[in-house]
């Protein structure tokens, strides 16, 4: 609640004269106010560029698909990107959905196993051994997160060294060489955020318009 007069209302609801009120609280509740303003201003305006992307995009998909005369297209999903631009080239709009990786989890479990089987075969050298018991737990820090799934960046360090281990063939190489090969069997994408893009024309140069918080200036 925006405080009013000389009397304001703290937030166990008790009413004090504003002369009894540190000046430091005085000045934050101004600009808190101030702030949520322009933030629930910017919210709106956020909902109705979302509402008007949506029906933008549904619009001008369906000229296009009108318009090269395909005629099952309302069968066909949602592109996952999309240009379009004003009549003048003064404004360019681009929409693009990502697509997120993701691991089968039941992928992971068989992946899980594999590696067991890969560090097993060194512990017929070095049964028990500290020195292997720490270098699996290092591995499977690195490569599995804490919900137990695969770390994609880790993946791919791990799949790097698969030609090391064809060409060094040590002992046990070839069960490596299989589970970095089942990663590419346990991957599954699915979409992701959608982003837009809007590019206005200023002058001579077309600028693109902040619709980031940290992007505006």
């Amino acid at each position: 609640m925006k405080q009013k007069g000389k009397v304001w209302i703290n937030a166990e609801g008790r009413k004090l004269d504003t002369w009894a009120i540190n000046p430091v609280l005085r000045v934050e509740e101004k600009h808190a106010q101030r702030v949520a303003t322009h933030a629930l201003r910017a919210e709106k305006a956020l909902q109705a560029l979302n509402e008007a992307i949506d029906k933008a995009q549904d619009e001008v998909f369906e000229a296009k698909m009108i318009d090269a005369q395909i005629k099952d297209y309302k069968r066909m999903p949602k592109p996952s990107s999309l240009t379009f631009s004003a009549f003048d080239k003064t404004v360019l709009v681009d929409i693009k959905t990502t697509r997120r990786l993701m691991f089968d989890k039941t992928m992971v479990d068989v992946i899980k196993s594999k590696f067991e089987e890969f560090f097993s075969a060194f512990d017929k050298d070095e049964k028990n051994s500290p020195r292997m018991a720490f270098l699996r737990e290092l591995v499977n820090s690195l490569l599995y997160k804490s919900g137990g799934d695969l770390d994609q960046t880790s993946v791919n360090e791990i799949r790097s060294h698969k030609a090391t281990a064809e060409r060094l063939k040590f002992h046990g190489w070839q069960m490596f060489v299989e589970a970095v090969d089942l990663f590419d069997k346990a991957i599954r994408t699915e979409p992701g955020n959608r982003l837009f893009y809007v590019d206005v024309k200023e002058g001579n140069k077309m600028r693109r318009v902040a619709l980031k918080y940290t992007d505006a200036k």
